[in-house]
């Protein structure tokens, strides 16, 4: 959807639609524009929706109260049809069913109401029905997001997604999953491929996963580097298992199409909602290769109140011998090169909560001199990590892969410091990552 009034649309939406913290009230004006937009054919029904969705639930300054209170009235008929009982809580005899049923759970998120045990199951179920329309999606969606997720409907969101998604045993003796967030980087660089190839080298196979591209940043992920390397970012899963199986690879990449292509279909959906939803927080942990012995998952969360809930969800899952949580740049599990990191490490003893420093692991702290983040810099700065080549890109992929070892309690820090060291200088680095992803 482009042009100057799905553009002009878009900007209210940022403007309003993104939550309780950083949303900003709509004047005069925007409302007048909101008015006009909403009768536009070049909107789709489910980014109208979950606009709405989030002005009914957000706090309102008194011209958006009133702008409601008009609308509610509707004289001039500038909502859509279905858009309507969003405000009237009157449901047209002509909505039946499951439709009705789904409108009702929206509607309860619009009024800023939690959902309990039955409701929510329900609205996840109904997210993978063809026959359901997209905007009750986008508006459940949206609703649970900025109304905020209560730790039930968390818990719900990610049983459900666990139950539905596919999962496939491979026979290495354990297995490490680096679960990013699949929307990537706008500021930062992806070095997620050269450190799970790194990792592989020195003996931990690792596995990463994602899409190819996902809002809402739309930024430089595994896949795109991957694909810039000229590798194949679409291998099926019988084929990433064997490359995970041989001591010789032991990296691989999972597209979603092949773990949860139902969840993959709903990609075009959330690029109308335009905020992250719940899916983005869960899909990263849904594990879709697992060693039948011991599974580590290193993962991280952007907000500091979702810490918590992921740690709760985590340990009750009990899936993992160990859980890295980390809230790195962008909100991902890359640490920063130039100041102390937030950590969590779960295990079976409790949870650790520390800081980690570059000067920890032998790493003198430096302040990267980038402008450009692109996917390109990303694979040329990779490469020469994996490579030996002096400078912040090898002290930093040491620095990600070293403290991933140690704090999973995989090696000691020197053991683990000196593997990293010995792989590079060798060329066991650059050739796991060579044989990787053909």
């Amino acid at each position: 959807m482009t042009g100057k009034v799905a553009d002009q649309f878009l900007t209210l939406l940022k403007k309003k639609g993104i939550g309780p913290t950083m949303s900003k009230s709509l004047d005069s004006s925007d409302l007048c524009d909101l008015t006009a937009l909403l009768g536009s054919d070049e909107i789709s029904l489910a980014r109208k929706a979950a606009f709405l969705s989030a002005l009914l639930i957000l706090e309102k300054n008194p011209e958006e109260l009133a702008w409601i209170a008009s609308i509610k009235s509707d004289k001039a008929l500038v909502l859509p049809e279905a858009l309507r009982p969003f405000f009237t809580h009157q449901i047209a005899s002509a909505c039946q069913g499951d439709s009705r049923q789904y409108l009702e759970i929206v509607l309860r998120l619009t009024q800023g109401l939690d959902l309990n045990q039955q409701d929510m199951t329900q609205g996840m179920s109904f997210l993978f029905r063809d026959d359901l329309a997209p905007y009750l999606k986008a508006a459940f969606l949206e609703g649970l997001r900025v109304k905020r997720e209560t730790d039930l409907e968390n818990q719900i969101a990610y049983q459900f997604l666990w139950g539905e998604s596919r999962h496939f045993n491979v026979g290495t003796p354990i297995l490490i999953d680096l679960a990013n967030a699949y929307d990537g980087f706008n500021r930062s660089l992806c070095f997620l491929p050269f450190m799970a190839a790194l990792l592989a080298s020195i003996g931990f196979p690792t596995i990463l996963h994602g899409v190819s591209d996902v809002g809402p940043k739309h930024g430089v992920n595994v896949a795109k580097v991957l694909k810039a390397a000229k590798k194949n970012e679409k291998m099926n899963t019988a084929s990433v298992i064997r490359d995970l199986e041989d001591p010789n690879i032991g990296w691989a990449y999972l597209d979603q199409q092949f773990s949860f292509p139902q969840l993959h279909d709903l990609i075009p959906l959330r690029g109308e909602i335009v905020k992250r939803p719940l899916l983005s927080t869960f899909e990263k942990l849904l594990q879709p290769l697992r060693s039948l012995q011991s599974n580590y998952l290193v993962t991280s969360y952007t907000h500091p109140p979702y810490k918590n809930r992921m740690l709760t969800l985590l340990k009750d899952a009990s899936r993992f011998k160990r859980v890295m949580l980390i809230r790195g740049l962008e909100g991902s599990i890359e640490m920063p090169f130039d100041r102390r990191i937030h950590v969590n490490v779960m295990s079976d003893s409790g949870v650790t909560d520390d800081y980690l420093r570059p000067e920890d692991y032998g790493v003198r702290p430096v302040a990267i001199a980038l402008s450009d983040f692109d996917v390109d810099i990303s694979l040329k700065k990779g490469l020469e990590a994996l490579n030996g080549v002096h400078g912040y890109a090898r002290e930093w992929l040491f620095y990600q892969v070293v403290a991933i070892v140690e704090q999973l309690k995989l090696m000691p820090l020197d053991q683990a410091r000196a593997a990293v060291t010995e792989s590079v200088a060798k060329g066991r680095a650059i050739h796991h990552w060579h044989r990787g992803a053909l």
